[in-house]
């Protein structure tokens, strides 16, 4: 993404993260941490494994934990969330996750 590192505060993930195949996923995720600053946060919504869609690429516990693992984001809850369509409610997840703060001790 042409956005500076360490830059961005919040980030509002409306629906891309469960279109992204988990071959480009990785990708995704270092991004997300490049772009948020310390202590950033972002906000992920998509449709889960209980929507019935074969399309998504879901958003579940699991696949946060795998992408946005605990070495550089903390997760809050992966909560259920609706979502609406043009093809009527679907079943959907909702999660935060903070960028870990790095020190330079870390290193």
């Amino acid at each position: 993404m042409p956005i500076k590192a360490d830059s961005v505060d919040f980030v509002t993930d409306r629906g891309l993260f469960h279109l992204i195949e988990d071959a480009d996923r990785p990708k995704y995720s270092s991004e997300l941490y490049r772009v948020l600053k310390n202590g950033g946060h972002a906000l992920i919504r998509g449709a889960s494994k209980e929507s019935g869609h074969d399309r998504f690429n879901p958003v579940s516990e699991e696949a946060i934990d795998r992408y946005l693992g605990s070495s550089k984001f903390k997760r809050g809850l992966v909560l259920p969330f609706p979502l609406f369509s043009v093809e009527g409610v679907m079943d959907g997840r909702i999660v935060m996750v903070q960028k870990l703060v790095i020190s330079n001790s870390d290193f």
